[in-house]
């Protein structure tokens, strides 16, 4: 099963009080940094976290 078909499955059977939504860090774009640079930094910060989280409750 997909991600987006697990989660709409757990949703309709669990409900919305059963989920969590966290915002785990911000990452502002400096002014000189190139777009490149900065999806490079936040794709460095996803792994990172997914690094240090449960993957099992992950999605």
């Amino acid at each position: 099963m997909n991600r987006r078909k697990e989660i709409i499955k757990d949703w309709d059977e669990l409900g919305a009080q059963a989920f969590t939504l966290e915002v785990l860090e911000e990452l502002e774009q400096k002014p000189e940094q190139s777009q490149a640079k900065f999806m490079d930094d936040l794709k460095t910060l996803e792994q990172l976290w997914r690094a240090n989280l449960d993957a099992s409750k992950e999605y």
